[in-house]
């Protein structure tokens, strides 16, 4: 399962959309249509990618360049891979509301991709009051094995400084009270 991401960075990729930036992933594609006639909820993906096998696929929702948090908020995803001659519906799933005392709110659902590949997602969001959904077609690249350490493989090694590295520990720390055993070990 790929690594989760924390509810702060879902936060900052909404709050990032909200202000007229695009927020991608590194494995998303910006939306091939827009929003219905129902409104104009934009969906943003808040994951790093999608690997073939389960996943755990966020969405925050943007309206008016404001991150929304709506419970009743109904998310309906469908899939299709798009390496198919003929793309037919693969399956589909409810995203679920995850942001009770938060300002923006992400859906999540969990979706099983049986091959790496291109994919496309439907993305159908109504919110109370809507007499029809916003729709939002995006291409998803799920790939074979993820780029990033998942749950029981080890971290990815990397170097940082020490105190034997540099002549004065302060080089080390921005705090007014730095701890030298602090820096005694690198990451590595």
């Amino acid at each position: 399962m790929p690594r989760r991401l924390s509810p702060l960075v879902v936060l900052l990729a909404l709050l990032l959309a909200s202000c007229g930036q695009a927020a991608t992933s590194p494995t998303a594609v910006q939306p091939t249509t827009g929003a219905a006639p129902g409104g104009d909820v934009q969906p943003v993906f808040a994951f790093s990618e999608a690997v073939a096998g389960k996943n755990r696929i966020a969405i925050g929702l943007v309206r008016n360049n404001t991150p929304l948090n709506d419970p009743n908020a109904k998310v309906h995803l469908r899939f299709f891979n798009l390496d198919e001659a003929n793309p037919q519906i693969k399956f589909e799933t409810d995203a679920a509301y995850y942001g009770q005392g938060l300002p923006a709110a992400f859906y999540v659902a969990y979706p099983t991709f049986d091959k790496a590949g291109n994919w496309g997602v439907e993305i159908l969001t109504q919110l109370p009051g809507q007499a029809q959904p916003s729709v939002s077609k995006q291409r998803l690249e799920v790939k074979e094995h993820s780029n990033v350490p998942i749950v029981g493989q080890p971290a990815i090694s990397t170097k940082t400084l020490t105190v034997k590295d540099v002549s004065d520990v302060a080089q080390l720390s921005s705090g007014s009270q730095v701890d030298p055993a602090m820096y005694q070990v690198s990451l590595d």
